[in-house]
């Protein structure tokens, strides 16, 4: 999966390291055919935790996305995602999706234009 996504010309994905350790990871889909949406997609963002508060995923939307309109889909009952995303201009759009595997865990859409 990494080797096709890393080398996928329509994606990016980026890290964000501490010395040379990576505490952290980004990646977006790049035009989508979903004419509705923005063509960007975050389609993955994820800290390590003893990283949280230093920036390092700040640095990552910056890097995956700039500043363009883009989607991304949030867990519910993810407070802290959702005030990260908030804090960049994302908006809960009022789509939901619920997880096959589990229908007690759901997604919202937020899109930043």
């Amino acid at each position: 999966m990494w080797n096709e996504l890393l080398t996928d010309t329509s994606t990016t994905t980026v890290v964000a390291e501490v010395g040379s350790r990576i505490v952290g990871l980004a990646h977006a889909h790049h035009n989508r055919d979903e004419h509705d949406l923005p063509s960007e997609e975050l389609a993955m963002i994820y800290v390590l935790m003893s990283a949280h508060g230093t920036g390092a995923g700040q640095a990552l939307i910056d890097a995956a996305l700039g500043g363009a309109a883009a989607s991304v889909w949030v867990l519910e009952q993810n407070p802290r995602a959702r005030a990260f995303y908030a804090r960049n201009r994302f908006m809960y759009d009022g789509t939901v999706r619920e997880m096959d595997f589990n229908p007690n865990i759901r997604e919202l859409r937020l899109i930043r234009s």
